[in-house]
């Protein structure tokens, strides 16, 4: 195989000669490579061949003929359940239309004698519909079908769509949502997905920007057709429809709205806003991309249609009894981890914004919606819609989603009290009968809401609460330490130890070493505020999860080596750290005469000397 550097594909054209490239017929064999690099390599001498052909000797038609011949196999290619074919086929028919939709054919390869004048013009899948007009029996191997031969009248972006219809439906016609007769179990859902693929492939093309909002509005309606097809096709639509929302212009955004997205969302029944009542029919993946849309519209110029202004993340929605809002959420428990349910991250991004602008060096740098290592997210000043903040909002998922509805925590007394950033619920007596799958859900939820830019406060009060880290970390890390339990006995471990072992590092992590957008100030003041959280959980917390969680916030223990030899050669840190540890005995101090029935005082005291023993020990190490 070439090398990796030789496979890359330039959209400005390609300057290698022919012979290292793979052959053409070779290539749709080798998309399906499980290997990234192979399947790359093969991709760009595919377009190589199409678009960038050199030479003399190729003339105009033989290529546009290899070129529609590709088309059709990358198209049918997509329906194929073999090796990592529809990763292959679908990326390269994305760069395949990106090219056909923007290039026109090189003057060297159009004879001179034959050649129309309009051929250097045209772009390349101009030609391909006219010749396939011409010659539509003549481009496909034998005894295969034919690509269905364009009307004069199709633009471009509808003979794409007719293609992959075609194809991935088992049908001559252009609705993909006419029955499929013939078809069963493994075969339906292999074109089910060759369409969701395809549909993809030509979002990110980018071909779609320019086309009408008619044309538009067609794929929409064949995304929404594969939705309604299976209940599992629900959420890979979705994100399909969110995509290419954020890939067209909003005015044709705004347009589509008012046709079939509003029966899609019930908005037809409703004269000037969607009712909040009508929320409770809805799934997670309407409420996602209902979410999306706002989002995308409240961060632009561009007037959201006046019935989808409705806000969907209320205190009334969220606290209203049994909500059907917060169900919904809790169902989502079913897509376990590492992947959280779509609706998780529209959620976050609906109440978040970049925190980039307060990088001590200025403004951040990036492509809008990359996922970078240093990205980094504060919560909104104003929500697009509604009148609550995104703290009341994060409040209400916490208690109302994670502990309440997840957890199982059901709560006997609530006490209001009040903080520097608003209200928060104090929970008091409860008990917990939750799944596997609700505690890995809110396990990951804790791990995405704790790499916010939170304040100390909002961590310690609202996302870290006491009882949700005994359920989840506890619980969970002690479970295998009970050597009384005959299941335990064998030396197997709960099935969420990892996750918790990991989840709890990350948290850490995001305080100890990641402090790019942070001042030492509030840096160490949000490791207080965990350390707070995680004593008030229990005293002992370290030693019930062997882990060394508040040692390594406190500076006592470090996460590398690397670490440790940065806070030893900074004199700042190390006074930063002397302040941290008189506020953490102070606090220790303060629970022991708070702890009037003396519950946890014993506890706090025994930890209050192991932590002055580790102190002193360290102090006599450096004198030394």
């Amino acid at each position: 195989m070439k090398n990796q550097s030789e496979a890359n594909l330039k959209e400005s054209g390609m300057k290698m000669v022919e012979d290292e490239f793979m052959p053409f017929m070779d290539t749709f064999y080798a998309l399906s490579s499980d290997d990234g690099t192979e399947r790359t390599f093969a991709a760009s001498s595919l377009l190589q061949h199409i678009f960038f052909t050199k030479g003399d000797d190729n003339d105009i038609d033989s290529i546009i003929k290899d070129g529609l011949y590709a088309m059709k196999r990358l198209i049918t290619g997509l329906c194929s359940g073999r090796g990592s074919a529809r990763q292959g086929y679908a990326s390269c028919l994305s760069s395949f239309l990106r090219l056909s939709f923007t290039l026109c054919p090189k003057s060297e390869i159009i004879p001179t004698k034959t050649a129309n004048p309009d051929s250097q013009k045209d772009k390349w899948i101009t030609l391909f519909m006219k010749f396939a007009s011409k010659n539509g029996k003549d481009i496909s191997t034998e005894g295969s079908e034919n690509l269905r031969q364009p009307s004069p009248s199709v633009s471009c972006g509808e003979y794409v769509r007719s293609q992959l219809l075609c194809f991935t439906t088992n049908s001559s016609s252009t609705d993909s949502n006419k029955p499929k007769k013939g078809i069963k179990g493994i075969e339906e859902r292999d074109q089910n997905f060759g369409l969701l693929f395809g549909l993809l492939a030509v979002i990110r093309s980018g071909i779609l920007c320019e086309e009408n909002s008619e044309l538009i509005e067609h794929y929409i309606k064949d995304i929404l057709n594969l939705y309604e097809s299976k209940d599992w096709m629900r959420e890979p639509a979705a994100r399909a429809l969110m995509e290419l929302f954020s890939t067209i212009h909003l005015i044709s955004t705004a347009k589509v709205l008012n046709g079939s997205l509003s029966h899609f969302f019930d908005a037809h029944k409703h004269k000037s806003k969607i009712d909040d009542s009508i929320f409770s029919s809805w799934t997670a993946e309407k409420i996602a991309v209902y979410l999306h849309l706002q989002n995308l519209f409240h961060e632009s110029s561009i007037s959201i249609p006046q019935v989808f202004q409705t806000p969907i993340l209320t205190k009334t929605t969220l606290t209203n009894g049994q909500s059907s809002i917060v169900i919904i959420l809790r169902n989502t428990s079913r897509v376990v981890h590492p992947r959280c349910h779509l609706v998780w991250n529209t959620i976050w991004s609906y109440l978040t914004e970049s925190a980039s602008e307060f990088k001590k060096n200025g403004p951040k740098k990036s492509k809008k919606g990359a996922d970078t290592k240093n990205s980094c997210y504060k919560l909104k000043s104003n929500l697009p819609f509604g009148n609550e903040s995104a703290e009341d909002i994060l409040n209400l998922l916490i208690h109302q989603v994670i502990l309440s509805s997840l957890l199982g925590v059901t709560p006997r007394v609530y006490e209001e009290k009040t903080h520097g950033n608003g209200n928060y619920s104090e929970i008091h007596n409860s008990s917990s009968n939750a799944t596997n799958e609700r505690r890995a859900l809110a396990l990951s939820l804790i791990e995405q809401v704790s790499s916010f830019q939170l304040s100390a406060s909002t961590l310690e009060n609202i996302v870290l609460q006491p009882e949700m880290l005994r359920i989840l970390f506890i619980n969970t890390l002690q479970s295998n330490c009970m050597s009384s339990s005959k299941k335990n006995q064998s030396g197997k471990t709960h099935t969420l130890q990892p996750l918790a072992h990991h989840i709890l590092r990350k948290v850490v992590e995001s305080l100890v070493l990641n402090t790019e957008y942070d001042t030492e100030e509030s840096q160490f003041g949000k490791r207080l505020a965990v350390i707070k959280a995680l004593v008030k959980c229990d005293p002992s917390f370290d030693s019930l999860t062997k882990t060394n969680t508040i040692s390594v916030l406190l500076g006592l223990d470090y996460l590398s080596e690397t670490e440790a030899k940065k806070w030893s050669k900074d004199s700042s840190c190390s006074a930063a750290l002397d302040v941290l540890h008189e506020n953490y005995i102070s606090f220790l101090e303060e629970s022991i005469i708070q702890d009037k029935e003396e519950k946890q005082s014993s506890k706090i005291i025994e930890v209050l000397f192991q932590f002055a023993k580790r102190i002193l020990r360290q102090s006599n190490e450096k004198k030394q």
